[in-house]
Parts: C-alpha cells; structure tokens; sequence
C-alpha cells in the first residue's frame, strides 16, 4: 500500500512538467517525419535538424508542407509548385515584385497566405512571396510570420515560438 501511495505522490509531483515531455512525430505529405514537441499555452518547440535548422512541419491554407524557419528571410517564401499545392494560383504577370537572395535579384509574386498553422499555433492573412523553383528549392517560414508571434527563442538546439 505505501508503495502505491508512493507512486501516486511521484505521479502528481510529475504533472506539471508533463506537457513540455509529450513528444510527437508529426508526419507529412513530403516524406520524412518531423521532431516537434507540444506545450500548453499556445507554443511549439521545434528541434534542430542535425544541420542546425529548424524545419517546421505546417499546413498552408490546409496542405501539409514542410517549411525551414529562416529569420533572415523578410516574407514566407514558397517555391511555385508548393504554393500550387496549397491552392495559390499565379499567372507568369503576377511575378511583379523583385527581391534580392542570396544568388541575385529574382522575380517573385506577393500573395497573402488564407491560414497557416503550426501545430497548435494558427496565422491568418500572411504576407508572403512565391517564387520560381529554379530559384527556391525549400518552403521558408520567414519573418512576415515569426513576427506575429508573441515571441519566438532560439537556445541550444530548440526553437520556442510562442502565441
């Protein structure tokens, strides 16, 4: 009996840091799986890849993409078959905007994102560019989104985004 008793202390002891041990595979339409752990509140904690980025598992007005947080990047950034994908339909005459990158000045269309959602967290209206996928191989989840957070940490290798 006192060793039941005791359990049930441990067990209550342990509560509080239940939500930030619950782990989940967060599985997605482009293969892979994706490290996130859950936490009450609104937040999401995303482990580094072993590369050192961050790869969140999303979903872009309903369909599920895999994205590379990118704090460098002023817009989320969708290469043109992901933002197909996602329902976003552009003609060759959107391609209005110029944005300088890493490999030069390319042309991209400004769209706005209906919803975008990662894990518990949810955006609606988002500023973002589409650009050709010659020029963007990786979906970016840059700071057009990360902004509207309450507030977004990077330590060690865990990213907290917060709402």
């Amino acid at each position: 009996m006192l060793r039941y008793l005791l359990i049930l202390v441990l067990l209550v002891a342990l509560v509080p840091f239940v939500p930030g041990l619950v782990e989940f595979e967060a599985g997605d339409e482009t293969g892979g799986d994706l490290k996130t752990s859950r936490t009450a509140g609104g937040t999401l904690k995303l482990k580094a890849e072993r590369n050192g980025h961050f790869i969140a598992g999303t979903r872009i007005n309903g369909k599920t993409l895999k994205m590379m947080v990118d704090t460098g990047a002023t817009f989320v950034a969708l290469p043109a078959s992901d933002a197909r994908r996602a329902g976003i339909k552009l003609q060759e005459q959107d391609f209005t905007a110029r944005i300088s990158t890493a490999n030069g000045i390319i042309a991209a269309a400004p769209v706005k994102i209906k919803t975008l959602e990662l894990g518990p967290l949810f955006l609606r209206d988002v500023d973002a560019v589409v650009i050709p996928d010659a020029s963007l191989s990786t979906p970016l989840l840059g700071m057009s989104a990360l902004r509207r957070f309450k507030r977004f940490d990077i330590s060690g290798d865990t990213m907290l985004l917060v709402q």
